[in-house]
């Protein structure tokens, strides 16, 4: 998954310099969890919705998209499917983070990003459809 798509390089020039800069700091710990997870296997990096997205190529994970919150410069988000419980689960363990409904754990580049909670939620993506 190194080598960027071109449709999303556009998207991430085309974000706020600090969003970009933490969603592509985000990209790379994607391709860090699953380097380290061999049961994640390759990534494929494509554009839904929009928005740079990672999924699995064995279906083990579901679709992890990264995007911008609108009407926010600095606002971001980490989003899956609305039908999962990862977002659900996720509220459970960490209760304190800021979530969108079923479909989002949001953050803000104007502050600190917290490496290991969102580690943790590309892990659960990524893996998703095993522990079901």
């Amino acid at each position: 998954m190194h080598n960027m798509p071109n449709e999303v390089t556009e998207v991430f020039a085309a974000y706020p310099l600090k969003v970009k800069q933490a969603l592509l700091q985000i990209r790379q710990w994607i391709e860090h969890v699953a380097s380290e997870n061999l049961q994640i296997g390759e990534l494929s990096e494509c554009l839904k919705w929009g928005e740079p997205s990672y999924i699995t190529l064995n279906g083990i994970g579901t679709t992890l998209r990264l995007g911008r919150v609108r009407d926010s410069d600095s606002k971001f988000a980490l989003l899956v499917h609305c039908q999962t419980r990862l977002v659900a689960d996720f509220k459970e363990v960490y209760p304190d983070c800021e979530y969108d409904k079923n479909r989002a754990f949001l953050l803000d580049s104007a502050q600190p990003l917290p490496e290991q909670i969102i580690k943790h939620f590309i892990l659960l993506a990524l893996t998703y459809h095993l522990k079901r």
